[in-house]
């Protein structure tokens, strides 16, 4: 392990470097999974209807005329975009997923 002071803005820092291999290896260290972690698909979650009431306003305030499942998809990305932050003001989590559980929610045909 190496140890050196490092500047920082206005202040002097202790810094322990550890090595690295030639291949991107910390010797001693945890090393990444090969092969992407992939989120599990969400099919059968089903959101409360305060998601499908917070797309309607959405939609309604944007201006768009069309039912949901008739959107096109740049509308769309209009609504799930306002319907999120609309769930993130509330303080409510936004579960993995949540734009395919919505979409099929809704009637949406995948895309």
């Amino acid at each position: 392990m190496l140890e050196s002071w490092v500047r920082s803005p206005g202040t002097w820092l202790f810094a322990s470097l550890q090595p690295v291999t030639s291949d991107g290896v910390i010797p001693g260290g945890i090393d990444m999974p090969d092969a992407p972690i992939e989120p599990p698909a969400n099919d059968r979650h089903r959101l409360l209807q305060e998601w499908e009431r917070a797309a309607d306003v959405a939609a309604h305030n944007l201006g768009v005329d069309k039912m949901l499942p008739d959107l096109c998809p740049e509308h769309w990305q209009w609504v799930l975009a306002s319907v999120e932050a609309r769930m993130k003001l509330r303080g409510v989590p936004l579960p993995l997923g949540w734009e395919k559980a919505l979409a099929l929610q809704v009637g949406r045909r995948q895309e």
